[in-house]
């Protein structure tokens, strides 16, 4: 029987996901690209789908083969992993790590709005399948509700806040340098009139996102955020009871 790679047998499950309708939403590190945050790609897969759509999803990764691994075969990588909710599956194996991870979530986790969705080109993804992606607001807001609801897990809140701020600052203001390296100015350095003009287009543009009312204290605390004002660091640890 002949070998099969880890990219043939992933391009298996995606397509049998399309075939059966199973909406693939990006999520971590290939949308975090796609958004301007140039973190580097491990070629892992993390999708979230519709709640109702996983079991089967764990179906067709069962007709290929795949189990659902737990934290000894496989040790969290990314702050998704490390919650009750991920579906993580190996697809390889070995020791040089010629393997790699299909990680799939409820998107009720992320609190993300379907509606707000946008379905990608073809042309804009190398898989052979339909996919959909995040606007940046969504994707803030995101980042900010899991920041806070799974602050019992410290490292979990730190990767969530970590992430926000890497895509806040490279979508929003230019990130590029000159030399080996980038120089980092005190906080008491005065900001350049680059800087102030971009910061205030970056305010202009999350004060104008068109959020859910529940939504609105979480985009201006972003905007505080931004301008200054607040720290990532002093968004509050649980989500506030809204009246």
């Amino acid at each position: 029987m002949p070998h099969v790679t880890s990219e043939e047998k992933i391009d298996f499950i995606l397509v049998a996901f399309e075939s059966l309708k199973i909406v693939l939403i990006e999520w971590g590190i290939s949308l975090y690209i796609r958004l301007g945050y140039p973190v580097v790609s491990n070629g892992d897969y993390i999708f979230l789908l519709p709640d109702h759509q996983l079991s089967l999803a764990h179906s067709v990764c069962l007709d290929q083969g795949l189990f659902l691994a737990n934290n000894e075969q496989l040790k969290p990588l990314y702050a998704c992993e490390r919650t009750t909710v991920a579906q993580r599956y190996i697809l390889g194996a070995g020791a040089l790590r010629n393997y790699c991870r299909l990680i799939l979530l409820p998107v009720s986790w992320t609190g993300i709005d379907m509606g707000r969705l946008r379905l990608l080109a073809s042309t804009s993804h190398q898989l052979p399948c339909s996919l959909w992606t995040v606007p940046v607001s969504s994707t803030c807001l995101a980042l900010m509700r899991l920041a806070m609801r799974e602050s019992g897990d410290e490292q979990i809140r730190a990767d969530m806040l970590c992430s926000l701020a890497n895509i806040i600052a490279y979508h929003f203001f230019d990130m590029t340098y000159e030399g080996d390296y980038m120089t980092f100015v005190g906080d008491d350095v005065p900001l350049s009139r680059q800087e102030v003009a971009e910061m205030q287009v970056a305010l202009q543009q999350i004060r104008a996102w068109v959020v859910r009312d529940e939504e609105e204290w979480m985009r201006e605390t972003l905007a505080r955020i931004v301008a200054g004002e607040m720290s990532y660091d002093d968004l509050p640890r649980t989500m506030p009871v809204l009246c």
